[in-house]
């Protein structure tokens, strides 16, 4: 029998295989995100389909941007199940970080910080769905217990 859990974790794989990929994809994903700050800090505007040095780059633009939304999606319809604590830790962290890098934006510190986060949301999400399947631990109870 499908549960929602069941459906939400499963759409969670496909979140999965999103993070790795920004994780080896690291170095690819950061030019490009800085070519289009840059693109778009001189022209005052988003780049279009033309604008982009490959068809391999605009299809990575267009890929970034699409599934970055359905990981907020996810993220969000997460603070409804019981690992709502990590959820909520992720969203929080990502807001923070967003906010801290902004003023050191593509420099070292800022890649290694973002390439961090990937990593920890990567991890995060497989433990998450590995819980729901497998080990089906009460999140927030471990949570409690180490405090």
């Amino acid at each position: 029998m499908v549960t929602m859990g069941n459906l939400y974790y499963s759409f969670g794989l496909i979140i999965i295989l999103y993070s790795l990929s920004n994780i080896l994809k690291f170095k690819q994903i950061n030019s490009l995100k800085e070519w289009v700050f840059k693109f778009k800090k001189v022209t005052g505007s988003e780049p279009i389909d033309k604008d982009f040095r490959s068809n391999e780059e605009l299809s990575l633009y267009r890929g970034l941007s699409v599934l970055s939304f359905i990981d907020f999606i996810w993220s969000i319809f997460g603070l409804l199940t019981n690992s709502w604590v990590i959820f909520l830790g992720i969203l929080t962290l990502s807001f923070i970080l967003r906010r801290i890098t902004n003023s050191i934006k593509f420099s070292l510190i800022d890649k290694i910080i973002t390439y961090i986060f990937y990593l920890a949301k990567f991890l995060l999400y497989l433990l998450l769905v590995i819980n729901h399947f497998h080990l089906h631990y009460n999140i927030l109870d471990l949570i409690k217990k180490w405090n």
